[in-house]
């Protein structure tokens, strides 16, 4: 079962369907760049951790329902 499937995303806003669609076809898309890219790569987030600060996304659960 993937997340496409209608059981898993009924009561999913548009927005989120989007993106589990994006996912989707990107996990599809094959990794041609190779275990050294991959190893750089990770080197790379070790090294320069991303961090957001509140400040940068706005209000907690702006605009969010249940």
């Amino acid at each position: 079962m993937n997340a496409t499937d209608e059981t898993e995303v009924d009561g999913i806003r548009p927005a989120n369907r989007l993106a589990l669609q994006l996912l989707e076809a990107w996990m599809r898309e094959p990794d041609d760049l190779g275990d050294e890219w991959w190893d750089a790569f990770e080197l790379e987030l070790q090294t320069n951790r991303l961090a957001i600060k509140r400040s940068q996304t706005g209000p907690m659960n702006s605009g969010m329902t249940r």
